[in-house]
């Protein structure tokens, strides 16, 4: 999948949840007694905000340089190593 592929399918996402958000406004607004499809306008309200959170957290900062690794202390060496069993 391309750069260009994947931000279709993100936009794409992001209309359909767009969609459901204002088609739930619509229904809470023109709704005048509380019944079940008040209920469900505003779960799918709530899904749509949760949708919309969700996608915030995908987005990660790009960066062109490799991942750095983590260079290794050894704290423990073999003449001091941690005790693992309760000694008698």
């Amino acid at each position: 999948m391309t750069d260009k592929h994947s931000l279709i399918a993100f936009l794409s996402v992001i209309l359909a949840i767009v969609v459901l958000a204002v088609v739930s406004v619509v229904v809470v607004l023109s709704v005048k007694e509380p019944d079940a499809s008040m209920a469900a306008a505003l779960a799918s309200l709530g899904a749509a905000i949760t949708g919309l959170i969700g996608l915030g957290g995908t987005f990660k900062p790009r960066s062109s340089a490799p991942d750095q690794s983590q260079p290794v202390t050894v704290t423990n060496p073999p003449t001091n190593p941690v005790q693992t069993e309760i000694s008698q």
